[in-house]
């Protein structure tokens, strides 16, 4: 037995998650990797693709309209997810509305249309982190889900 007994053991902790403090923070974090990803769907429109920017207690998740070069894209609704309801408060609403998403009707989720000749994908990035900030609370406490058609 003594040919397999552990005779050291070492443990190492898990880093704690990094917590952004400003809006910057957040972008700095994830403006490239969401740009990045913004840009696959410019790039490949003609397909069948799509993003999910997932931050545990809610989503914006946007596909290419092709050829209207139109990236549609949802704000999870507590219509789609009923726990929403105590995060979604009037203010978090109005926010979203006041960067253009319709109310759920369409979809059950907020939605809006992104024209691609009108904006960068960093912009673009940078508006859709600012408002996972804004309507659902993300600090960058927990890492950003990203999630594709290839999942």
């Amino acid at each position: 037995m003594r040919a397999f007994s552990i005779r050291t053991c070492e443990f190492k902790a898990e880093p704690p998650p990094l917590k952004a403090e400003t809006r910057e923070d957040v972008l700095a974090q994830y403006g490239g990797i969401v740009a990045a990803e913004l840009q696959r769907l410019r790039i490949n429109a003609k397909r069948r693709v799509y993003t999910v920017f997932d931050v545990g207690i809610g989503y914006i998740q946007c596909a290419p309209k092709s050829p209207m070069r139109i990236l549609f894209c949802e704000a999870q609704s507590a219509e789609s997810w009923p726990a929403l309801a105590v995060v979604l408060t009037p203010q978090r609403v109005a926010r979203l509305q006041a960067a253009g998403f319709a109310a759920p009707g369409r979809s059950p989720n907020y939605w809006r249309d992104y024209h691609l000749d009108e904006m960068s994908d960093a912009d673009l990035a940078k508006e859709l982190l600012s408002l996972l900030g804004d309507v659902y609370g993300y600090s960058g406490s927990t890492r950003l889900m990203i999630k594709t058609e290839q999942f």
